[in-house]
């Protein structure tokens, strides 16, 4: 296994892009839960992205962010 440099950074939400390739489909429930988690205790788990600030991994962790204005 390569050793990887892990680079933490802070993007404007608005600057990350979806991936083509996410396939997943998160329910209004499931939205609600994830907002809620971000209220009480934040971002625990940050949105993963490549170097073209596309996402890789946190599609729904940005849309409930989204809607809650952040």
């Amino acid at each position: 296994m390569r050793d990887r440099e892990v680079d933490i950074k802070y993007r404007a939400l608005s600057a990350l892009k979806p991936s083509s390739n996410a396939t997943r489909v998160h329910s209004k429930k499931q939205l609600a839960k994830l907002k809620k988690s971000l209220q009480q205790v934040g971002f625990i788990a940050p949105v993963v992205i490549d170097g073209n600030d596309q996402i890789i991994a946190g599609h729904a962790r940005l849309a409930a962010a989204k809607t809650l204005g952040y």
